[in-house]
């Protein structure tokens, strides 16, 4: 098995904050602030859909990275963190050209302010994503 999944395994789950108000249908959102070691602030923030983006941005010197790149119907479902070494782990899962399963895992260095890997993976050997909450008008 790939390093990057037993990682992705064992960080925190980064849980998203509801869902965004202005889109529909229903799309997950994220917007978390991270304080690293150094001080450094963060703020990891995106949409679970197609076309979305998870984005990570450092205030003070107002730069915005993107994290995962838009491909087609691939998008962001599950993000987590590593404290201990500040890696943040995204997983994407979709249909490329809306034909095509794709799930790939990618570590991102939230001090280096860069990617480490993207690597596809079989998703039967990942383990469920972090709880979301369900949609208002589910009915649930």
């Amino acid at each position: 098995m790939a390093p990057i999944i037993d990682e992705y395994r064992a960080a925190e789950c980064v849980l998203p904050v509801g869902y965004a108000k202005q889109v529909q249908p229903p799309t997950l959102e994220w917007d978390e602030t991270l304080h690293l070691r150094d001080g450094t602030v963060v703020q990891i923030y995106g949409l679970e859909g197609p076309g979305t983006r998870i984005v990570a941005k450092y205030p003070k010197s107002q730069a915005e990275i993107t994290v995962n790149g838009m491909v087609d119907y691939v998008y962001p479902t599950d993000i987590r963190i590593d404290r201990q070494r500040e890696i943040l782990y995204v997983k994407t899962d979709g249909y490329v050209g809306g034909m095509t399963k794709r799930t790939s895992l990618l570590a991102f260095d939230l001090n280096k302010r860069a990617r480490i890997i993207r690597k596809e993976v079989d998703s039967s050997v990942l383990p469920p994503e972090c709880l979301k909450p369900k949609p208002e008008n589910s009915g649930h």
